[in-house]
């Protein structure tokens, strides 16, 4: 993964996805790096990667377990 992005004025951005699995797949089909899905203590789960400006990016599947139960569709 690239290395930090320096200045920014955010540590990460958080995108949600509706499959975790089926967003990481292709992305390493295609090569990227992405950290392995894993179940985050707000019982949400997350995967990692890293953009080519060196920019976090939080890829984030809600589900019905999660803290933030009542914003999930």
């Amino acid at each position: 993964m690239g290395a930090a992005a320096q200045g920014q004025s955010f540590r990460h951005i958080c995108m949600e996805v509706d499959d975790i699995q089926a967003t990481v797949a292709p992305l390493r089909q295609r090569g990227i790096e992405v950290s392995e899905p894993k179940l985050g203590k707000d019982r949400s789960w997350q995967a990692w990667v890293t953009d080519p400006d060196g920019n976090r990016i939080e890829l984030h599947d809600y589900n019905p377990d999660s803290q933030q139960a009542p914003w999930v569709k």
